[in-house]
């Protein structure tokens, strides 16, 4: 692992005769079915991401050139799952922008102190993806209004206990 950690590929070619490994690793490598692996790290900033793995059933000797194809490969799929958490962030941010664009609308057609405050629990329950919501207002020292919401990710059945 600590190679891996430093970013150093793992290279096995015959694992049976690899004198690195104990018995043990070498039995359990012969469980799996394995002859031969690479183990290749991707490291980004001095952390380690990502390893991709190569097996073959029998011994292997390994190529420059398919190193480098798994090199490659290794780097091309962070890159797509980099870009894939860069899209998922940005459709929350969209989200979570809609949400609040929602709020202003509704405060500025709300009226009363009771509207404020359903507008307010509902675009929050909605914006948070929470299941529900209360919001207690105190008017004066005998009024209270409770309200509460009810998000989209309650169930009908859970809905009905409330």
């Amino acid at each position: 692992m600590d190679d891996l950690l430093a970013g150093e590929t793992v290279v096995r070619r015959d694992i049976a005769n690899d004198p690195t490994l104990t018995a043990e690793e070498k039995h359990a490598h012969a469980l799996l079915d394995l002859g031969a692996t690479v183990n290749m790290p991707l490291v980004r900033e001095g952390k380690l991401v990502a390893v991709m793995f190569a097996h073959c059933k029998t011994a292997h000797d390994w190529t420059d050139d398919e190193l480098q194809l798994l090199r490659l490969t290794a780097e091309r799929t962070w890159a797509v799952v980099e870009r894939a958490r860069a899209e998922a962030h940005l459709r929350a941010a969209e989200t979570r922008t809609r949400l609040l664009q929602q709020l202003t609308a509704r405060l500025s057609q709300a009226v009363t102190v009771e509207e404020v405050g359903r507008a307010v629990l509902d675009e929050s329950v909605n914006l948070l993806g929470a299941a529900s919501g209360a919001l207690n207002l105190l008017l004066d020292e005998d009024t209270f209004i409770i309200t509460s919401s009810f998000g989209s990710k309650l169930r009908e059945d859970e809905r009905a206990q409330w």
